[in-house]
């Protein structure tokens, strides 16, 4: 048996072709087409999630294809003299002398975010696409689940159901969208940003409004044409279906749509003026445009001239855009080498964390509806550790949500497996944030502190890193603090012997062994915590 975690399971399970990955699902019982995810890795991971909780990791070891057992094996050993706890972090290498832009390891990009969280501190923030996939999966749906855990990890809000909050937010864009002006939400990695832009295509503020959502992080979209086309494929998919249910408005003309709709543009200046035409007969066309930073960064294909039509139809009101990045879009474009032209008129919403009865109603609604009640202790102890950060309580949730169905509530150990599971995370933020930004989140403010300090804690509290607490800040959450804490703790220690490494080493707990107490309490083993 080899000795590896989780993590790379998945990963080599994802690196299958789509029909192997199918076919190697089938062998368990498992639908691999119906299991959650955009893409073929974040489906890996909701089986082997299934798998564990089954305590059938071996088996799907074994039945791996040889040579991708061979390199599971290889990994594995290389990783255990490399030491596996600090290989389970995301990111290597020490920390980036830049602004945090939290690049988690899933991350397609890793762009600096230079001083943009000073030009966050103060301000006054006075249809889906074929790509995207339903998150939420009843028992019935996918009867390999004998009860479907509602919670997911990596993956964006698809329905209302999973979606909390953000009801400020949701009415800012709204209000926006009505005089048909701009908006960048700007936030940390997994602060819910692709959640937020999804749920306002489906909360268009009229039937005027033509939604288009479209992801960066798809490769389809990073040519003039695929991106251009998907768009007016959804929005002429949204005609289509007013006209299907017969809700055709007075003052629609509907057969000369026809030629605007059609989706061939060949490039910007003809999908301008299909743009023009649809606004002409009445539509309110909106572009949803998630991750700019890998638009920004293909500038050879999206360059001054496509932006600049775009800024064009935008300024005239033919066009709005709701546009989520981890950094102001002036910013991305003059990185990249473009005009910032396009990014001013865009008015910026900073997205920082959930409300605390949003984050509450998070961990106790979806649970409801799958038969599981979570009492107020639960919710006490989930939000201690996940604080109101919207990533968190879904691994949290998760957690939490399979302890008490399996009637193993043993909070120690869900408490440890949250920790083991949110510790890559943790690291990865850290290592994304310059010195000075780390020293703000571990160092309490001095007494009478300088404007400029407090200024820059406001402006890390308004991303979610942060939190007020009386005159001072602390860290997002207990978790996230507690493991600051060990971290510092690790680093004041004096380098020990070898002798005294050895003996660390027999001390610390084997990764089969967390596998183990981490199956008792999914109900996947004998063993117990």
């Amino acid at each position: 048996m080899i000795d590896m975690d989780w993590s790379q399971l998945q990963n080599r399970i994802a690196r299958l072709e789509k029909a192997e990955f199918e076919a190697f699902c089938a062998q368990f019982g498992v639908d691999g087409e119906a299991l959650d995810g955009r893409a073929q890795a974040e489906r890996a991971s909701e089986f082997v999630m299934f798998m564990m909780r089954h305590g059938r990791l071996p088996e799907v070891t074994a039945a791996l294809p040889g040579k991708e057992r061979e390199t599971l094996s290889q990994t594995a050993e290389l990783e255990a003299a490399l030491g596996w706890l600090d290989d389970i972090a995301a990111g290597k290498g020490s920390p980036l002398e830049e602004p945090p832009t939290v690049a988690w390891s899933s991350d397609l990009h890793d762009t600096p975010m230079a001083d943009a969280l000073d030009t966050l501190a103060g301000l006054d923030t006075a249809v889906f696409d074929e790509n995207v996939t339903m998150s939420w999966r009843k028992a019935e749906v996918s009867p390999f689940l004998p009860a479907a855990n509602p919670y997911s990890i990596s993956v964006p809000v698809t329905t209302d159901k999973m979606f909390f909050g953000r009801e400020e937010e949701l009415a800012f864009l709204q209000a926006r969208l009505k005089g048909m002006q701009s908006t960048a939400v700007i936030g940390l990695r997994h602060m819910g940003k692709s959640s937020l832009l999804l749920r306002l295509c489906r909360h268009a503020p009229s039937p005027d409004y033509l939604m288009a959502y479209v992801d960066m992080r798809d490769d389809r979209f990073h040519t003039v044409a695929g991106l251009l086309n998907s768009i007016l494929r959804q929005w002429e998919r949204a005609v289509a279906a007013e006209v299907k249910q017969g809700q055709m408005l007075p003052g629609r003309n509907y057969q000369a749509l026809g030629p605007a709709l059609l989706p061939t543009a060949a490039d910007v200046r003809q999908f301008a003026q299909r743009v023009r035409q649809l606004r002409q007969s009445g539509y309110r066309p909106v572009i949803c445009l998630d991750e700019f930073a890998l638009l920004a960064q293909r500038q050879s294909i999206f360059d001054d001239a496509f932006l600049n039509i775009w800024h064009a139809l935008a300024a005239n009101q033919y066009l709005a855009f709701v546009i989520a990045s981890t950094q102001p879009l002036t910013y991305l474009l003059k990185q990249n080498g473009l005009r910032p032209g396009f990014g001013k008129p865009f008015a910026m919403r900073p997205l920082g964390l959930l409300s605390s009865a949003a984050a509450a109603a998070l961990l106790t609604e979806p649970a409801r509806q799958f038969g599981v009640t979570v009492q107020e202790s639960g919710v006490e102890f989930m939000l201690e550790r996940c604080g109101r950060h919207p990533f968190f309580l879904q691994m949290g949730g998760f957690f939490l949500f399979d302890g008490l169905r399996l009637a193993q509530a043993d909070w120690e150990t869900i408490g440890h497996s949250f920790a083991w599971q949110a510790e890559p995370y943790w690291r990865a933020l850290w290592d994304s944030l310059n010195r000075r930004h780390q020293a703000l989140l571990t160092r309490p403010l001095p007494p009478n502190p300088p404007l400029v300090a407090q200024r820059q804690r406001r402006a890390l509290a308004q991303l979610g890193l942060l939190v007020a607490e009386g005159d001072d800040f602390r860290p997002f959450s207990q978790g996230f603090a507690d493991w600051l804490a060990a971290r510092k703790q690790k680093a004041d220690q004096p380098e020990s012997s070898p002798e005294s490494e050895d003996e660390g080493e027999m001390a610390r707990p084997s990764r089969s062994g967390l596998m183990q107490r981490l199956r008792g309490m999914l109900g996947g083993g004998d063993s117990t915590p």
